[in-house]
């Protein structure tokens, strides 16, 4: 299949009037127009862009569900329907999130998240993630979370969950407020953990002395920026002391 006369993105961040190529369910070129009439002697099916952009699928890492349904219903009719829509307003990936619920039960939806991802075709969003919005959460900054489940970041707890999820947790929500300088054995567990690669909200109360201005200057750490960050900050504190 060649879908003609459609605006690519490409890779240098431009548009380009092009068209992409589609062999087997995938896609396996785009770009300005390649000529390509015909694959294996066979006549392509043709089809009219009419001018449309054609963008990489996107990528949806915090919402919670849609269409009547929410990742927390902890079923897989509900995450398939989530992953339905999605895909049809141009989502490819999604890591919904969780709300801030009971441990045992945050643990039973991530069970379901880690089965529906091995049963799950190619026809819908592909879950590559779970963000998990609580329960380490500030109970200062809860929103409409229900604050009788906020709990203390506790390294055990955090193992269940990359258990039950079967390595599907990628983003870990963390309140610095939670725990104080000298208890940060949470946070250096997420850190090692090659699964769990952000937590958007470390700051300042995470590092002490002269890095906490580095820190403050920073709402978000990505996995290799914060496991960097800790080891130099460990090599300077230790120095120092």
């Amino acid at each position: 299949m060649i879908i003609r006369n459609v605006k690519v993105y490409t890779e240098e961040k431009e548009f380009v009037d092009g068209e992409i190529v589609i062999q087997d369910g995938k896609i396996q070129a785009a770009g300005a127009a390649l000529g390509r009439e015909k694959s294996g002697g066979q006549e392509e099916i043709v089809i009219d862009g009419e001018g449309c952009y054609a963008i990489p699928g996107l990528i949806d890492l915090h919402f919670h569900g849609c269409k009547g349904y929410d990742f927390c219903d902890g079923t897989k009719e509900a995450i398939e329907k989530i992953a339905e829509y999605e895909a049809s307003v141009g989502v490819t990936a999604i890591s919904p999130a969780t709300m801030t619920l009971p441990v045992n039960e945050l643990e039973e939806i991530l069970a379901v998240a880690a089965q529906y991802k091995k049963e799950a075709g190619n026809e819908t969003a592909d879950l590559v993630g779970v963000n998990m919005e609580g329960p380490f959460i500030s109970e200062e900054k809860k929103g409409a979370q229900d604050e009788r489940n906020i709990i203390s970041c506790d390294a055990e707890i955090c193992q269940r969950f990359l258990d039950a999820s079967e390595g599907l947790v990628k983003f870990v929500g963390i309140a610095p407020t939670l725990f104080s300088y000298g208890e940060n054995e949470p946070v250096c567990f997420l850190c090692a953990a090659p699964r769990c690669i952000h937590n958007p909200f470390l700051h300042a109360p995470l590092i002490n002395r002269q890095l906490s201005v580095w820190v403050q200057r920073i709402t978000t750490f990505s996995f290799q920026s914060l496991c960097s960050f800790l080891v130099l900050a460990s090599t300077c504190l230790s120095s120092a002391a």
